[in-house]
């Protein structure tokens, strides 16, 4: 009796993030995935054969590209958040030209590495608003008209500066209102409104609503809902893949909930901003646990779905094709570094020292959240096309 009443303190003075809760059933995952993602019963036996499941997400516009992989793995029962986000987090990132992370709250000081390309730098004169070379505020290219002297040595830095206010500007309003503040960069007419693009990524991603209904709400309603365990950061980065460099800031979310059989992790990371290339992104990175015949299944999961002008157009059909292709390919690769490192003994190799949770999702962010998968893509359809016009002058047709 004893026993009990200090079993039942003990759940009392627990935070409600350490409060145990019931794995999801293994039949239903299975079922989530069929319904999401056309997992045929060939799918689900190679899963439980420890191999590499990937399939394309059925999306509503030809503009978005969608990606699930799963495979099965095996980690510690005690594996906690920090290692799981290390698992997934490669040592270096060669497209990462710079990154940081908002402080609580925002200043200018956090975005004092971020800096435009030169050669977007000289482009920004001609900006007005739909027709940029990069995705800015009305506000911003109003300001870029009116207060910058083009022909001062200084204009660079001028540019620059206000591209900072207005990236701060951005982030401060989010963390106020959430995805309304989307449309400080809804400059574009023939655009759906960015808020509700993002609420479609959601939308055509069920296996968050499904595995943690209390995460999608949080993220669709960031921040009038209030989640005890979830850790969220705001980062920017610049990148390039070979072509330009172009700006993101993301929010990422890293959520974990406890069972008697281990923890569930969620790392979500959805892109609130990109100068170019892209419009909207979300993705998800997992470990589920789920309930079989009185044992537990552990899978990794990581999905991503994104949407980019650059796919619709012209031989959109060509280009989603390639980019679905080049997606699978990317997902199967970085789900087998993360079950390697996951399963992985640490023993024999000293731990890397401690960078913290934002630090460390930064990193996943930069890995994960799709970027790279649209840029190969379009860099493989402009590859096919320059084949195909120099093949059609070859023949004189």
């Amino acid at each position: 009796m004893r026993l009990l009443l200090n079993l039942g303190l003990l759940f009392v003075l627990l935070p409600d993030a350490f409060v145990f809760a019931q794995i999801p059933r293994d039949v239903d995952f299975r079922e989530t995935l069929s319904e999401m993602a056309a997992f045929s019963a060939d799918d689900l036996s190679a899963l439980d054969q420890g191999k590499i499941v990937v399939r394309s997400l059925v999306t509503k516009d030809d503009r978005e590209i969608g990606v699930i992989g799963v495979v099965r793995v095996q980690t510690s029962p005690g594996i906690t958040l920090s290692e799981f986000t290390d698992g997934l987090t490669q040592k270096s990132n060669k497209s990462l030209l710079a990154t940081g992370r908002f402080g609580g709250p925002p200043t200018l000081e956090d975005l004092r590495n971020l800096s435009l390309d030169k050669n977007d730098v000289g482009n920004l004169q001609k900006c007005s608003t739909g027709d940029c070379k990069l995705r800015l505020s009305d506000d911003l290219i109003e300001r870029l008209r009116t207060q910058v002297d083009w022909n001062s040595a200084q204009s660079g830095t001028q540019a620059n500066q206000l591209f900072q206010q207005d990236i701060l500007e951005f982030v401060v309003d989010y963390l106020k209102r959430g995805d309304q503040a989307l449309a400080h960069f809804d400059n574009d007419k023939n655009e759906s409104p960015l808020a509700d693009q993002h609420r479609t990524l959601q939308d055509e991603t069920p296996i968050l609503d499904w595995l943690a209904p209390d995460l999608a709400k949080y993220l669709g309603s960031f921040p009038r809902v209030d989640l005890k365990n979830v850790q969220t950061s705001l980062d920017w980065s610049k990148l390039t893949f070979g072509l330009k460099p172009f700006v993101t800031v993301t929010h990422a979310s890293s959520y974990s909930r406890l069972s008697e059989q281990g923890p569930i992790f969620i790392i979500a990371v959805k892109q609130i901003y990109a100068s170019r290339y892209f419009d909207s992104s979300l993705t998800l990175s997992m470990l589920v646990r789920t309930a079989v015949n009185g044992s537990v299944n552990e899978y990794l999961v990581f999905t991503n779905i994104s949407r980019s002008d650059a796919l619709g157009g012209v031989l959109s059909g060509l280009k989603r094709t390639m980019a679905a292709t080049e997606a699978k390919d990317r997902a199967k690769d970085l789900l087998e570094r993360a079950k390697t490192r996951l399963e992985a003994d640490p023993d024999p190799v000293p731990p890397a020292p401690k960078q913290g949770i934002g630090a460390s999702l930064i990193n996943i962010r930069n890995q994960l959240d799709g970027n790279g998968i649209l840029i190969a893509a379009i860099i493989l359809a402009i590859a096919a096309l320059t084949i195909y016009f120099i093949g059609r002058s070859r023949s004189g047709t």
